[in-house]
């Protein structure tokens, strides 16, 4: 495996960990940003400050490491024989403005100015006059149309520097907002798509699928680092969409030259060859690899790439010897080693490493469990921990791995955060989706063979295109592992429905459908909630059945718009789920504080339906100002209930 190093990376992803253990060891300035963000379902933000990843000041030794970082570098001697592919700049639309806007992710980082992408939207509105405006700008920032003494400004970035374990500093980038729209709406653009597709075409990439001017990459780039600038001379912006792009055009040539260079030398040709952006997995005899890697060493650096000899690895058989060629290289047993974070070699190393993986996963949920809002905690319990946090991991190790680990801790933190313990019924509702009845916590256990055998199957195809044709013979003849796995899994065992649709997707010529993880899960979820239904008495299937109604469950995780009101208080959030999920809301029985008379269940039912009493819930009290309030809109004179609510045949108004 090797990595090809320019000078800024593609940006760092959200591990399965995180640093805290409980939001004890957080202050109350930290947990509040974390209950902030939740609220407004920036979710990636909370989780991102529950982790406690800490933005470093800008210091004179901090402001040496960034401009180390990012060193003087001379433009590269140029890739000779490169054609230019002009593109005409597309005529920008506000119609392609909002798209893109809408596809940039909730959160994302403001650039030098401030300005966001969520700014921008709430600005245009059904009867807002910028629309037209923006789009021009974007326009002419698309055809690079911008003023020499604008660009450093407009094409530049904010940096910040983040605080890493080992007490270094990690970089991060974030670029004018109007320039990262610009290259969205380029990319998005149909005759741009079809100049990538030609240029870039081929099983050598599977990382991405224009230039936008030399006012944008032709110069070096600004860095605004508090009141300080760092250049950045080399290499691409982090968080600019269109940079993959140019990384991968410039590496394409690189790769052609060194396939032609393979092609005049004698001796053993690479078995297989892929790069996922700056990650690249080569497999072949010493010779070809070396051969290889000489090649790439010379043809790269004309065009300003280097391999980082730091971090690739060598991945060999035990009882083989690493030739000298490959110093430097990281050296790896072909029986325990990972590639892009997929462990891989033996099943007992698999296992130990998923073990490994899933032990991050079970703190980061305890962490969140501690947090002092229930409703927050359970919707960044459900998108930023358990099943959510692995299914990447599971489709690449398959049932291999005890995943039920990760159950158990989700689980527990739902039991933390009612401040109840859920027997396996309880859990059982809880892991099915909403639509369902449940609480969307899936079970990874019943998912994971699935996702294994779905992602072997798609990848299958073009898992082929990147092998030689001996290779490809050779492997077309072994059974797949993941699949072989999933076969004998207990719990796919369970559902011999899904086994069986799960075996014949498997025969050669069988059609692949898109997608099919999710289909398998669904049906595996169906039979899940059908077996619960078959041994729930009469109240249960009721409530079963009232939770799995449309827009039941669209109190539990709120929506993008949603006021910060209609997040539940403590109370009223652990009521509400209690409910849901059958548990008692009391442990024992008393008489009603409103009639007086009845005794009030364990259960709540008798509180539900109880005509006694005052103002009974909020909901009634909210809909009832409301449609005061647009009663006096309408000129009306409404008049407020005087009396208390009783009886269901009193007006409210």
């Amino acid at each position: 495996m090797v990595d090809i190093e320019e000078d800024e990376g593609v940006g760092a992803h959200l591990g399965l960990g995180t640093d805290v253990e409980s939001v004890e060891q957080l202050d109350d300035a930290t947990v509040k940003e974390v209950l902030k963000h939740g609220k407004t379902r920036w979710f990636g933000r909370a989780i991102a400050a529950l982790s406690a990843a800490k933005v470093a000041s800008v210091t004179e030794d901090s402001l040496r490491t960034m401009r180390e970082k990012h060193p003087e570098a001379a433009p590269p001697p140029g890739l000779q024989g490169v054609q230019r592919q002009e593109v005409d700049s597309p005529h920008v639309t506000k119609e392609a403005v909002k798209k893109a806007l809408r596809s940039m992710p909730r959160g994302t980082a403001a650039g030098p100015s401030g300005l966001t992408a969520q700014h921008l939207l709430d600005l245009l509105g059904p009867a807002c006059p910028l629309a037209e405006p923006l789009a021009a700008a974007v326009g002419c920032l698309a055809a690079g149309k911008m003023a020499e003494s604008a660009r450093p400004f407009w094409y530049g970035a904010k940096l910040v520097a983040l605080e890493k374990k080992d007490g270094g500093l990690r970089p991060i980038a974030c670029g004018e907002i109007l320039r990262r729209l610009a290259a969205k709406v380029l990319m998005a653009d149909k005759e741009v798509k079809k100049a990538i597709e030609k240029a870039l075409l081929g099983a050598t990439q599977t990382g991405v699928g224009r230039k936008a001017g030399e006012a944008a990459y032709g110069a070096r780039s600004q860095l605004t680092f508090g009141h300080e600038v760092v250049w950045s001379e080399s290499g691409v912006q982090q968080g600019d969409p269109l940079g993959p792009l140019f990384f991968s055009l410039v590496l394409k040539k690189v790769l052609e030259r060194v396939e032609r260079g393979m092609g005049e030398l004698e001796g053993d040709f690479l078995e297989a060859r892929s790069f996922y952006l700056d990650d690249g997995a080569l497999a072949g005899t010493w010779q070809a690899l070396a051969n290889w890697v000489a090649l790439f060493e010379r043809e790269g650096a004309q065009a300003g790439m280097f391999l980082n000899r730091e971090k690739s690895e060598v991945v060999v058989h035990p009882v083989e010897a690493v030739p000298g060629q490959f110093q430097g290289m990281k050296h790896k047993l072909l029986d325990n080693w990972e590639l892009l974070g997929a462990p891989l070699g033996r099943p007992e190393a698999v296992a130990a490493a998923v073990e490994r993986a899933l032990e991050k996963v079970d703190k980061k949920s305890r962490a969140i469990s501690t947090l002092p809002d229930p409703h927050v905690a359970l919707a960044l319990l459900r998108t930023c921990a358990g099943f959510a946090t692995v299914v990447s991991l599971m489709r690449s190790t398959g049932s291999v791995g005890d995943y039920a680990k990760v159950d158990r801790s989700t689980r527990a933190a739902l039991g933390n955060i009612l401040g109840a313990e859920l027997d396996e019924e309880t859990w059982a509702q809880a892991s099915l989706p909403t639509r369902l009845g449940g609480l969307g916590l899936h079970s990874c256990s019943s998912t994971a063979a699935i996702a294994g055998v779905a992602a072997a199957l798609s990848g299958w195809e073009a898992g082929q295109d990147l092998m030689s044709t001996e290779t490809r013979a050779r492997v077309s003849q072994a059974a797949d592992p993941l699949c072989q796995a999933a076969v004998n899994c207990p719990h796919l065992a369970q559902h011999p429905t899904v086994l069986t649709k799960v075996q014949d997707a498997q025969r050669v010529g069988a059609e692949q459908k898109p997608r099919q993880q999710k289909i398998w899960s669904a049906e595996v979820a169906q039979l899940r909630r059908e077996a619960i239904m078959e041994v729930a008495d009469e109240r249960k299937q009721a409530r079963m059945q009232s939770c799995a109604a449309r827009h039941s469950a669209a109190w539990l995780y709120g929506s993008y718009d949603a006021p910060e009101w209609m997040w539940l208080s403590p109370v009223e959030f652990n009521v509400a789920v209690r409910m849901r999920l059958g548990l008692p809301l009391t442990a024992q029985v008393g008489k009603c504080r409103l009639c007086g008379d009845a005794d009030a269940d364990v259960m709540g039912d008798h509180s539900l339906c109880c005509m006694s009493g005052g103002l009974r819930t909020r909901a009634h009290t909210a809909l009832r100002n409301e449609v005061a309030a647009v009663a006096r809109e309408a000129l009306l004179t409404p008049a407020l209930e005087v009396q208390p609510f009783t009886q269901p045949a009193h007006a409210c108004i």
